[in-house]
């Protein structure tokens, strides 16, 4: 993560979990705004993977445990199927990255409580983006 002259982060560099339809309205947001740079992305599908290669220029993963391993990533910006947020906000966090989850957060309470207990053992962000307007980010 990069910082400036006062200390405070300058960019914070982001991977985006799952590159369907949710991400691509999130992503549009983040590359627009001068704070973030998407620097990774993770997806099962291969043409998803080239699409954002050619768009983005950045990392590209069949394994979200993997992106989130990288070092080029602080934040991770979950837009996987519902069901695998739990599972995927957990394996970003475990790796020390601040997460940000399309809703809704998890499928059950205890998902959710997995999730924010999981953040707080850590010491990092969990937000959970509130949907329909785009990216709403949390600095």
């Amino acid at each position: 993560m990069a910082t400036g002259d006062s200390g405070r982060t300058s960019i914070l560099r982001v991977g985006v979990a799952g590159l369907g339809g949710a991400a691509a309205q999130g992503m549009g947001a983040l590359a627009a705004d001068s704070r973030f740079k998407i620097t990774a992305g993770a997806d099962l599908r291969p043409e998803a993977l080239d699409q954002f290669e050619r768009e983005f220029g950045g990392e590209t993963y069949r394994s979200i445990e993997d992106m989130c391993a990288s070092p080029h990533v602080d934040m991770v910006h979950v837009a996987t199927p519902h069901n695998q947020h739990m599972e995927h906000v957990v394996a970003a966090v475990e790796h020390g990255k601040h997460v940000v989850v399309e809703k809704p957060m998890a499928l059950t309470l205890e998902e959710c409580d997995r999730m924010i207990e999981a953040a707080e053992r850590k010491g990092v962000y969990l937000v959970v983006d509130r949907g329909s307007h785009g990216f709403d980010p949390p600095v």
